[in-house]
């Protein structure tokens, strides 16, 4: 991604500190992003970037997500930048899109969590939209285990992020991901519902990630995976549940 910004700022012919000043970034900091130093910037930040350049969001995404090797020297940027919506950045479209996506691809929270390297409560906050950015390093592990999931011809990256600035809507996330059940998010069928069949290979780690989260104080093994390794662990798990449901 630090080398298509490069590229297209070349093309406007703008210094780092020219495009700094264009979207309030101190010149040092998009260097470093520039230079790959920053692994995981913001959503909002890419954004930022990407209206400086007069690019679609997508064009940078894609970058961020395509192999260093495949990556061209010549870059798309056709269509330019899409008018900006009066709305705010949406952390709720994104997790609403990337809910979509992974029902679609018959996951639960915990297998994508699994998929992606991420605690299944990490992928509950962003499904909620409880934080008003991310850092797009953490949508591309998920869009990446979506993308395999559902067996897509390119990367989710680019869609999720558009789904964030507002330059996509939900109703084109389920058009692309198809299979999606229709109607309003808030009449689908609940979340616990959704997502009580988890596969046999993750039935041990996302029980115990279900589970952790609501006992209060019990003090569980940090790695679902002790749960299974260790012969002692389902006994010193159901020691500490009955510890905890005592103190409550």
């Amino acid at each position: 991604m630090g080398a298509t910004i490069r590229t297209l700022r070349g093309h406007a012919h703008l210094s780092q500190s020219a495009l700094g000043s264009r979207v309030s970034m101190h010149a040092n900091y998009l260097g470093a992003i520039e230079r790959g130093e920053i692994v995981n910037p913001g959503l909002e930040t890419v954004d930022r970037i990407a209206a400086g350049l007069d690019v679609s969001v997508a064009v940078l995404a894609r970058s961020y997500a395509a192999a260093p090797e495949e990556v061209a020297l010549r870059v798309d940027a056709t269509g330019g930048r899409p008018q900006q919506l009066a709305t705010p950045y949406d952390a709720k479209a994104l997790g609403a899109a990337i809910r979509i996506a992974r029902r679609a691809a018959g996951l639960t929270q915990a297998q994508l969590a699994d998929i992606a390297g991420l605690h299944r409560n990490h992928v509950g906050s962003i499904e909620l939209g409880e934080q008003p950015t991310r850092g797009i390093a953490t949508i591309a592990r998920i869009a990446h285990g979506l993308t395999i999931r559902l067996g897509a011809d390119e990367s989710l990256l680019p869609l999720f992020v558009q789904a964030f600035t507002g330059e996509a809507t939900l109703a084109q996330v389920r058009g692309l991901v198809a299979s999606e059940p229709s109607g309003p998010l808030d009449a689908r069928v609940p979340q616990a519902s959704a997502d009580r069949s988890p596969e046999p290979a993750s039935a041990g780690r996302a029980v115990a990630a279900t589970c952790a989260p609501r006992v209060v104080g019990a003090r569980l093994p940090r790695s679902p995976e002790s749960l299974v390794r260790s012969p002692g662990g389902l006994v010193a798990t159901r020691t500490a549940l009955r510890a905890a449901i005592a103190r409550r």
